[in-house]
C-alpha cells in the first residue's frame, strides 16, 4: 500500500497462524532476520504460539520515519468474523523493546513489499492481518519481536508453520511443537501413520514449506 509506504518499516509475520516475520522499511527495503526461536504449544483443537524474532535493520532511517508497523497474519475459517475470532481466541500480542501493544484486524490492502508465494490454505481458510504501531525510536539498529496469541488448528487436528525468509544461518533457528497434557503428536503423512508419536517435534525452517503437526489424544492403557 503506497501510502503505508512513507514513514514506516513493516514487520509481517507472513503465513499461517504464525510464521518468520518480515521488516520492510518505508523504502521497501527488506531487514535482515538474524534468529528465531518459535515453541508452539499444541492441544486438542488449538495452538499457543510464542515467537522471538531478531532483525538487523537494513539502513538508518531518515526523520520521516517514526514508527514500526508490525502486522501478525493469523488464519481463521473464512465464515468466522474478526469479532467471534478475537472472543475465542483473543488478539496477539506483539513485545518490543520493553513496550507491549496488542495487534488489531487491519482493513486495508496488503502494503507494496509484502512477501507473496506463501503456502496454499485448505480450502475454507483465509489469512487475516492484525496489526500494531511500535514508536521507531525504541528500537536499535538490532532489535527483538516477540509475538504470543492462540490459532484454531487446520481442519483433522493439525497445527502448522510457514516459514518466510528465515535467517540464512539453520543454526539460528529453533522451531518446536510440544503436545499438551493429554495429547502427544505425529507429523501428517501416509507413511507417519506407522511411526510412534512423540511429545515433542522440531524442525529446521525452509522458506515457504509448509511444517504440520498433527495433535493426537494419548491412548489410555
Amino acid at each position: 500500500m503506497r501510502l503505508l509506504a512513507i514513514g514506516f518499516v513493516v514487520v509481517f509475520m507472513s503465513c499461517h497462524a504464525v510464521a518468520n516475520p518480515i521488516a520492510i522499511d518505508g523504502e521497501r527495503r527488506h531487514a535482515e532476520m538474524l534468529s528465531e526461536t518459535v515453541e508452539i504449544f499444541v492441544g486438542a483443537d488449538r495452538s499457543q504460539v510464542r515467537g522471538q524474532f531478531r532483525f538487523r535493520q537494513a539502513a538508518p532511517f531518515s526523520k520521516k520515519h517514526t514508527h514500526v508497523t508490525i502486522f501478525v497474519p493469523v488464519l481463521q475459517p473464512s465464515d468466522l468474523s474478526d469479532k467471534d475470532y478475537a472472543t475465542r481466541f483473543g488478539s496477539p500480542c506483539v513485545e518490543a523493546s520493553g513496550g507491549k501493544y496488542f495487534a488489531e484486524p487491519w482493513n486495508d490492502i496488503t502494503p507494496d513489499g509484502a512477501p507473496g508465494g506463501t503456502a496454499k490454505l485448505p480450502k475454507g481458510w483465509s489469512e487475516r492481518l492484525c496489526v500494531c504501531q511500535v514508536p521507531l525510536r525504541a528500537l536499535r539498529e538490532t532489535f527483538d519481536v516477540r509475538v504470543c496469541y492462540s490459532q484454531p488448528h487446520l481442519p483433522h487436528g493439525v497445527s502448522a508453520y510457514i516459514p518466510v525468509r528465515p535467517p540464512r544461518d539453520e543454526r539460528a533457528c529453533t522451531i518446536r511443537f510440544s503436545a499438551d497434557k493429554g495429547r502427544t503428536l505425529r507429523r501428517p503423512s501416509f507413511f507417519s501413520a506407522w511411526s510412534r508419536t512423540q511429545p515433542v517435534l522440531e524442525f529446521t525452517p525452509k522458506d515457504r514449506v509448509l511444517i504440520q503437526v498433527k495433535s493426537i489424544p494419548v491412548r489410555k492403557r
